[in-house]
């Protein structure tokens, strides 16, 4: 018997263990021809097991330009797939770029930084986090060497 209470209260936490998670993946927009007719310059995909086309989702453009940061809020839109979205490029040439995203879904953040040049974005340079990234995050990947 005391061997069946100690399951019974283990249950819920192996639950926990086990249920999946909630992710940004980055996605290549020459993969989609939807995103290469919205003139695309990255995918942005939500996965995970909590409903992830329901979670709220952000994109900006962070950069420098002429020694001056600047941030494009950028729109996101959806495609055919729940929890997928193209990103067009909406800042300037000039300057040194990354693109951020930060989505939360049922009290859960994920996010990714990454790296743009003219010909779209630096798979090498992108950086993932559980929570939103800080400035400093955003930063130093400006900063970083191409």
């Amino acid at each position: 018997m005391k061997r069946m209470i100690q399951l019974v209260l283990c249950l819920p936490l192996a639950a926990q263990l086990f249920a999946g998670g909630f992710w940004l993946e980055i996605g290549n927009p020459s993969a989609s021809p939807e995103a290469r007719a919205k003139n695309a310059v990255l995918v942005a995909r939500l996965t995970g097991c909590h409903n992830p086309e329901k979670a709220v989702i952000a994109a900006t453009a962070e950069g420098i330009v002429d020694g001056k940061t600047q941030s494009v809020p950028l729109t996101l839109i959806p495609l055919s797939s729940p929890g997928v979205y193209a990103l067009r490029r909406e800042w300037p040439a000039a300057g040194t770029w990354v693109v951020k995203v930060v989505a939360v879904n049922n009290g859960l953040t994920t996010s990714f930084v990454v790296r743009m040049d003219q010909q779209g974005f630096d798979r090498a340079s992108a950086r993932y986090f559980q929570r939103a990234p800080n400035e400093a995050e955003v930063a130093a990947l400006l900063a970083k060497k191409a």
